[in-house]
């Protein structure tokens, strides 16, 4: 897990998300969604409570949506996805990086396809699969 500080705190980032989650998506999740939820709970009730009463409800939320921020990061790192979500995420690596910049998810390339052929999954033996032909990394 890697330290990023946000609006919110320190979240224990991981390395590589899961499939679906990009860079706009993980902004979003972990970076909007927590200031917005914290703000959603600081609404002021005038005449009602103190100053000190509003900064300590306003730190718990802050707390709060910490703590939920570094679960999310943890139930989006890639290392906890199935063994489908790895086969994805594997087989989009392997075109984005074999593909040209003209066309960047091209999976008719040459290029794209012999990599698919000698991915470590199609090898006989060199896999790392259990006894009921799971995949795992």
């Amino acid at each position: 897990m890697i330290p990023a500080k946000l609006p919110v705190g320190t979240v224990n980032l991981p390395p590589e998300t899961a499939f679906g989650v990009g860079e706009a998506e993980k902004k979003m999740l972990l970076h909007d969604l927590p200031i917005l939820s914290t703000q959603s709970t600081d609404i002021p009730v005038w005449d009602v409570e103190s100053v000190e009463a509003a900064a300590r409800r306003a730190a718990a939320s802050q707390a709060r949506e910490l703590h939920k921020a570094n679960a999310f990061a943890k139930l989006i790192d890639l290392r906890n996805a199935n063994a489908g979500g790895i086969a994805y995420e594997n087989r989009r690596r392997i075109i984005q990086a074999f593909s040209t910049s003209e066309n960047p998810f091209d999976p008719g390339r040459s290029e794209v396809q012999g990599s698919f052929a000698s991915s470590p999954s199609q090898i006989t033996g060199a896999d790392d699969s259990d006894s009921s032909g799971a995949s795992y990394l």
